[in-house]
């Protein structure tokens, strides 16, 4: 009984976790486009797979879906990326897609200074200082100048997100890409300490902030390509973004792991 209980805390402690992000993210999406007057058709939270909760949302007046299977979200525009431009300017469309990138680093940076009160930093890593300074950097641009660092710091922190993924992808170094099933074992194995579950916390965060900026038609770091990209284009982007997901899943999650194991 008490192996049951364990078990059930670790998954209700993953769930809420990963949901926790998820929300906070597509919310950061829906406040910005309510603040421009963009208007929301959707807004999804988990994978639309039965059971789901649905219910209407008076302040954002659109429908809200809610599933237990936490492995996306998303917030449904009046207007698609590929033509969110034609419905409001640039700057709105920028603001409103890195919205929910800055909530995921003001997360981030709080979970850090609840970290500091309550065990201090100093066996922090060199990687993980460089890391709290770039989130405090970051929030202090969002809190002061939001609209400047959406136009201007989400494309340059998109194009370096892309280039850290690569790095990591095809460095030298073994070191494969988790998936959500390694993710959640490793929120799982975190509970039985705190200061180790707020790392994980800090650590996810950061994993969340990349993959969303990568400048792929599917994350927000898409939004930007959008803007800039000749419309007779558009359509080799979606179709190269999916190969370039389907390539990297595929060497992350099949391929390395594979070779890996044959060298052990």
């Amino acid at each position: 009984m008490m192996h049951f209980a364990q078990k059930a805390y670790k998954i209700v402690v993953v769930v809420c976790t990963i949901g926790f992000l998820i929300i906070a993210h597509e919310l950061g999406h829906a406040f910005a486009a309510k603040e421009h007057g963009v208007g929301i058709q959707h807004i999804m939270i988990g994978l639309p797979v039965y059971p789901v909760v649905e219910f209407e949302s008076q302040y954002f007046d659109a429908p809200v879906t809610l599933s237990p299977w936490l492995a996306m979200g998303y917030v449904e525009l009046e207007a698609d990326k590929a033509s969110l431009m034609q419905v409001a300017s640039f700057v709105v469309a920028m603001d409103i897609a890195a919205a929910g990138i800055w909530v995921t680093i003001v997360l981030a940076l709080l979970v850090l200074v609840l970290q500091w009160m309550v065990f201090g930093l100093r066996d922090q890593t060199k990687r993980q200082r460089i890391y709290n300074w770039i989130l405090g950097l970051l929030t202090v641009g969002i809190v002061f100048e939001r609209t400047w660092m959406s136009v201007y710091v989400f494309p340059l922190m998109s194009m370096v997100c892309a280039a850290v993924v690569s790095r990591e992808l095809f460095g030298k170094k073994d070191n494969s890409t988790m998936g959500p099933v390694a993710i959640s074992k490793v929120i799982a194995s975190s509970t039985g300490s705190l200061k180790k579950y707020l790392n994980v916390v800090i650590g996810l965060s950061i994993g969340f902030t990349i993959m969303n900026s990568l400048p792929l038609a599917f994350f927000d770091g898409g939004v930007f390509v959008y803007g800039v990209l000749p419309s007779q284009y558009l359509r080799f982007y979606s179709i190269a973004s999916f190969a370039v997901l389907l390539f990297g899943y595929w060497y992350t999650q099949l391929y390395r792991p594979i070779t890996h194991t044959n060298r052990s």
